[in-house]
Formats: C-alpha cells, sequence, structure tokens
C-alpha cells in the first residue's frame, strides 16, 4: 500500500515592530529614570551650584536600536566628579585671593573654616549635610594676599554609577527584550 505525506508548511506571524518598538522606548525610558536619581543622589543635598540633570532616550528608525543619554550641566558637579588641583587631571592648585585685590570686595584678609567638612567624600554618591564649622583662620598677608587652594578630592561618581549598574543594565535590556518579544506576539 502506498502512502502519501502532506506537508503544511507552518508561516509564523508578521512582527508587529510598532508594538515592538514602543516596549523598547518604554524600556529605555524606564532605564533613564533609574540612572538620573543615581546621578541626583550626590547632589541632594547641594543648595548652591545645583546641576541639571537630564535624560535622553532615542529608538533609531530602521533598526531596534537604542540610545541613552544622561546630560548634567553644572561646572561644580564635573570639579567634584573628576577633583581640582593635586588631585585633577584637568585642574592646577589655585590662589584664592583677599577680595580687595579681586575687585570683588572691599576686605583685605581672607576668613575660612578650618573644620570644613564636605558634602560628598570619595568612593561614596551618598550625601549628607557636610558643614563649614566657624570662621577662624584669617590671612591677611603684605607681599601675597591670597593661599594656595590643594583643590578638591575626586568622588567619581559616574565611575561608582556605572559600576552600580552594569550588570543591572544588562538584566534590564534582556526585561526589554521579552516585552518586545510580548509585544510582537512571539513570546514562547
Amino acid at each position: 500500500m502506498a502512502g502519501f505525506v502532506l506537508i503544511k508548511p507552518i508561516k509564523p506571524k508578521k512582527l508587529n515592530e510598532a508594538a515592538m518598538r514602543n516596549a523598547l522606548r518604554h524600556g529605555e525610558e524606564r532605564v533613564g529614570r533609574v540612572l538620573v536619581k543615581d546621578f541626583e543622589e550626590p547632589v541632594s543635598t547641594w543648595e548652591k551650584e545645583k546641576p541639571e540633570i537630564k535624560v535622553h532616550t532615542q529608538v533609531r528608525k530602521g533598526a531596534f536600536a537604542v540610545s541613552i543619554e544622561i546630560e548634567i550641566k553644572g561646572e561644580v558637579f564635573w570639579w567634584v566628579n573628576d577633583g581640582t588641583g593635586l588631585w585633577g587631571p584637568k585642574h592646577k592648585s589655585y590662589e584664592i585671593w583677599a577680595g580687595i585685590y579681586t575687585g570683588k570686595s572691599d576686605k583685605k584678609a581672607l576668613a575660612f573654616s578650618s573644620a570644613f567638612s564636605p558634602k560628598t567624600n570619595p568612593g561614596s554618591t551618598k550625601s549628607g549635610g557636610g558643614s563649614r564649622g566657624p570662621v577662624n583662620v584669617f590671612v591677611a598677608y603684605v607681599d601675597k594676599p591670597g593661599v594656595s587652594h590643594p583643590g578638591i578630592k575626586p568622588r567619581d561618581f559616574t565611575g561608582q554609577i556605572r559600576k552600580k549598574r552594569e550588570s543591572w543594565w544588562k538584566n534590564q535590556m534582556l526585561q526589554v527584550l521579552r516585552e518586545m518579544a510580548k509585544a510582537s506576539g512571539h513570546q514562547k
């Protein structure tokens, strides 16, 4: 007895690219919001010179490629992040002069605290209250009306956040891929 085999091709559903792109966009926006919070944490107690932190996300057309950028506007943030003076790669130690010599005031001497406590510390993205302490150091020179400031030790917020979020980032991207598969109608 002769037999035959009926072959019926199984054609998969067409991808729902619009839904996939939408899931990708929502995923990257979610990731971007978390990263912005990470960068806001070290500056949360800053009253002056607080940087402006924004996230920019983009899903490129024609491909499922994403771009997440964290924009930080604020010179002081970068001084504290990168360091200045003896510790900074871009800055040298600098002189601080009494106001009469800079034209900013009529003060002939510098007055500053010797008990200063910074709001942030190297190796941490936490921000505390810090303190200036009492004003108890006065400098008034005839030949040199100022002091040499050694600079700021780098806090490296960007490096710490990168290290903290590296494995988290990979897990988030896997989650986004799952959400895209579900949105496309092809999730197992």
